[in-house]
């Protein structure tokens, strides 16, 4: 899972402890801010779709921290993602 711990983890967090299923859940919480942080999202997508069955990207709702994240390099990163 690549987000920024907030709102959008802890929603999604609540969600799987709603299912039966025993979960393996790796977070990564790359620099979510700035000049650089879609590089950084987009980078820690690529490198982390490899060797997963499933990659989340989450954000919170607002701007701000989430901005970086509705960006054409974030969104390239993820079609091009080794996972769905």
């Amino acid at each position: 899972m690549v987000t920024p711990l907030g709102q959008g983890w802890e929603d999604f967090e609540a969600r799987l402890a709603m299912t039966p299923w025993a979960w393996d859940i790796r977070v990564l919480t790359p620099l979510s801010e700035g000049q650089g942080a879609p590089e950084v999202i987009a980078r820690a997508i690529r490198a982390h779709s490899l060797g997963v069955d499933l990659l989340v990207v989450t954000r919170g709702g607002g701007s701000g921290v989430t901005a970086a994240y509705d960006t054409a390099v974030v969104a390239t990163a993820v079609c091009q993602a080794a996972c769905p």
